[in-house]
């Protein structure tokens, strides 16, 4: 959360729903008296050794950003009709008017295949997918999971950080080993 103009508040919601992808959505809320007029850009930025910076391209009549990093083909994909900005920094634009008290939300979507219409296809299908409903299932996913405050924001992230450490060491039932099980160390392999 931040609010990069005075009464504008964004939420930067952030989600990886699988290897290949990377989603998010921004949520701008004017909390000021007077109706609010800006353009956010949201910017994708590339610098492959062997292959393409990101910039404009249009796919099946929707403006993204694509790229080439060697055989990786990334797109980013925004909702709500995003223009494409060419420039330095390549971006997809979105102009936004908000009167007072009232909110925006779009969601935004990285795939990176070896093919790029893979790549549009898998940012687009996940952008249509129910975002607050995913994000509800990861919640109650990660419910067995202590919450702790101790007022240091360092050891509050150790802790949560440890939960996930020991979770991982857990194996699911298979066919050999029928309850969970559990290993000492492992590998990322």
């Amino acid at each position: 959360e931040y609010a990069p103009f005075t009464d504008i508040d964004v939420v930067h919601e952030v989600w990886v729903p699988t290897s290949q992808s990377l989603c998010g959505r921004f949520t701008f809320t004017n909390q000021g008296a007077e109706p609010a007029s800006f353009r956010f850009d949201w910017v994708a930025q590339l610098n492959p050794t062997d292959g393409e910076r990101m910039g404009p391209l249009a796919l099946q009549g929707v403006s993204v950003l694509a790229g080439q990093s060697a055989a990786l083909r990334p797109v980013v994909f925004m909702t709500s009709g995003a223009t494409p900005r060419s420039s330095p920094y390549p971006a997809l634009s979105q102009e936004l008017e908000l009167a007072p008290g009232a909110a925006n939300s779009f969601i935004w979507c990285q795939a990176a295949f070896t093919d790029v219409e893979a790549s549009f296809n898998l940012a687009r299908q996940l952008a249509a997918r129910p975002f607050d409903a995913d994000i509800a299932r990861l919640e109650l996913l990660n419910s067995e999971q202590v919450e702790v405050f101790t007022g240091y924001p360092d050891w509050d992230a150790a802790l949560a950080l440890s939960q996930n450490q020991a979770y991982s060491l857990f194996i699911a039932p298979a066919a050999g080993l029928p309850h969970p099980s559990y290993v000492l160390t492992r590998q990322p392999d």
